[in-house]
Formats: structure tokens, C-alpha cells, sequence
């Protein structure tokens, strides 16, 4: 998992707001591995369209 991925964990469950010393943060994996699928499946959608936008792309005339 990359910074973005974490960032974007601590950003939707607002961690950084959270109040440590009153109590811990509670956070699933399931919830980690939810984050971590769609970051994954947006990097392979980004993948895919310059992919897509460098075949289309004449290089060699």
C-alpha cells in the first residue's frame, strides 16, 4: 500500500481529527482492504487510459 492509499484512509475516517488520549482509533482490516482495492483499481484505470491514449497517438509518421 502506497502513501496515497494511507492518505486517503486518514482522510475518510478524519484520524488525524481523532482524540488519542481519550481513546485508540479503531479501524478494520476490512475497511484498510476496501481502500486498498479501489486505490488499486483506480491506478489500473489510469494505466489503461494512457495506454489507450499512447496507442491512439501517431509516433511514427
Amino acid at each position: 500500500m502506497n502513501n496515497d492509499s494511507w492518505k486517503a484512509i486518514f482522510d475518510k475516517y478524519k484520524i488525524n481529527k481523532h482524540n488519542f488520549s481519550k481513546e485508540p482509533f479503531l479501524i478494520s482490516a476490512e475497511q484498510i482492504k476496501q481502500e486498498y482495492k479501489l486505490s488499486y483499481f483506480l491506478k489500473q484505470k489510469k494505466c489503461e487510459m494512457l495506454s489507450k491514449s499512447f496507442s491512439k497517438t501517431q509516433w511514427m509518421n
